[in-house]
């Protein structure tokens, strides 16, 4: 019924994996969306493999209290699949944990404060009042229409994704200080620039230690979760270039990489 780099399951297994612990014969979809899963554990462990990495006995021993827990029955080819689909998953985890470690982090960090203005003169008028000595937050209270005025401004610190391109790009154009007019779509940015750059702790004042921690964690799963996709992904073309399955089942669709089954009639 199925097959990858030499490597095949029979339409009868399929079954049996597909109706687990139900014991309901699977819908179309369903038993294409096993079929998937299968596709992806065999060509993912190859990938693996091609790094080092393999799936042991211990592997599959730990993972045995998964399957069970799934309520699918012990020694057949569906709890054996099960156990396979979860060592390989926390094998996967590990590799993607392992990874992220070694990459450094692509999260861009932006401490600023800003003042919004609805023409580029009023944003000039403004520049004019810093440059001249007065407080920006002073300035910014007095003067922004947007929601941080009142707070004189600050935006604190936050991933650049966080901003709209036009925001960014005129913070890093000036580097740290107060930027020319600034355009978006909200209208006039006049940006006090404190911090750009790489994840960094103590760079301004707003960035508390609770605050690093949260963007160090959020930053650590960002990676690991790259490095998991980016073995999926290669899983998925890898596929792509050699599999069989029975046109009866469905076909590969890359991308996404998924079995999509025939249309049923009517």
């Amino acid at each position: 019924a199925v097959r990858f780099r030499g490597v095949e399951l029979s339409g009868a297994d399929l079954l049996v994996i597909a109706t687990g612990a139900t014991g309901v014969a699977p819908s179309p979809q369903a038993l294409a969306d096993q079929v998937t899963t299968w596709l992806l554990v065999e060509a993912v462990t190859d990938e693996l493999y091609e790094r080092g990495i393999e799936i042991t006995d211990q592997d599959r021993v730990d993972s045995e209290a998964s399957a069970t827990a799934t309520g699918v029955p012990a020694d057949t080819v569906a709890f054996d699949a099960a156990v396979e689909l979860q060592a390989l998953i926390n094998v996967l985890n590990d590799y993607a944990q392992a990874t992220a470690a070694t990459r450094d982090s692509t999260l861009e960090l932006i401490c600023s404060s800003h003042i919004l203005l609805e023409t580029e003169t009023d944003a000039f008028v403004a520049i004019d009042r810093i440059e001249a000595g007065e407080d920006f937050a002073a300035v910014a209270i007095e003067l922004s229409t947007g929601p941080s005025g009142p707070a004189g401004g600050q935006l604190g610190c936050v991933d650049t994704t966080t901003f709209v391109a036009e925001y960014v790009d005129g913070a890093r154009a000036s580097g740290v200080g107060v930027t020319e007019p600034v355009e978006s779509q909200f209208g006039f940015h006049v940006i006090e620039v404190r911090y750009l750059g790489p994840l960094v702790e103590g760079v301004d004042a707003s960035l508390t230690p609770e605050l690093f921690a949260t963007f160090d964690e959020g930053a650590r799963l960002a990676a690991e979760t790259a490095a998991f996709d980016e073995i999926v992904a290669l899983a998925s073309e890898a596929i792509a270039v050699e599999h069989f399955i029975d046109p009866s089942i469905g076909v590969w669709v890359f991308p996404p990489g998924a079995v999509q089954a025939p249309p049923t009639d009517g």
